[in-house]
């Protein structure tokens, strides 16, 4: 995959997250496939890189008007389709690379049937978030703490969807930068990363 021409991106779920790692991939030898079907809402606002006047609209069309203002024209499809869907599922069998940012158990599990690398992004706190290669990254709800994210055989994380601005921003150039690392070298590194009195960005 190293030093491809164009590259292929497929971005599934466009809020706070995968809609600041699409910005930072947008670029002229990139494809991108951007895929949520939800709206923008008021509690978007702040959290995710759109503004009032996007409220109403598809999140993949305001992300592709963002995309546009601020790169020029670029190659980028999108789907308000809801996810997993058989015809999704089959576009994205010719996209290189696959993002997860999805915040719903559902959605997460479903995109084992995408055959390409899938770059998981989650948030699990307002000071902590991971960027993770796995085939096998599963998400199962619990009522009690939100969901449980099992990255198996290792650990078990905890996520309650807790969002703050300052780790969404850090999370997703640490995402984009890990994707950028697959694209250029070959490589699937994961991370934590984690807000404290000192910020920790950690292999893992």
């Amino acid at each position: 995959m190293a030093n491809m021409k164009t590259t292929r991106i497929g971005i599934l779920g466009c809020g706070a997250l995968g809609s600041r790692i699409a910005l930072g991939l947008a670029r002229p030898n990139t494809s991108l496939f951007l895929v949520d079907d939800d709206k923008v809402e008021s509690d978007n606002i702040g959290t995710s890189i759109y503004g009032r006047r996007d409220e109403g609209k598809f999140k993949v069309k305001a992300l592709l008007e963002h995309i546009d203002s601020v790169i020029g024209r670029s190659v980028v499809d999108i789907s308000a389709r809801r996810f997993p869907s058989k015809p999704i599922i089959k576009i994205l069998e010719d996209y290189n690379v696959i993002v997860d940012c999805f915040d719903n158990a559902e959605s997460r599990n479903s995109i084992t049937a995408c055959k390409s690398p899938v770059c998981h992004v989650a948030l699990a706190s307002p000071d902590y978030g991971e960027v993770i290669w796995h085939r096998d990254f599963i998400v199962i709800e619990d009522e009690r703490v939100g969901f449980r994210y099992y990255d198996p055989p290792n650990s078990e994380r905890v996520c309650t969807h807790l969002l703050g601005a300052g780790i969404i921003s850090l999370v997703a150039d640490i995402a984009v930068h890990s994707i950028l690392g697959l694209i250029d070298r070959g490589e699937t590194l994961s991370y934590a990363i984690s807000l404290g009195r000192d910020i920790k960005i950690s292999r893992i």
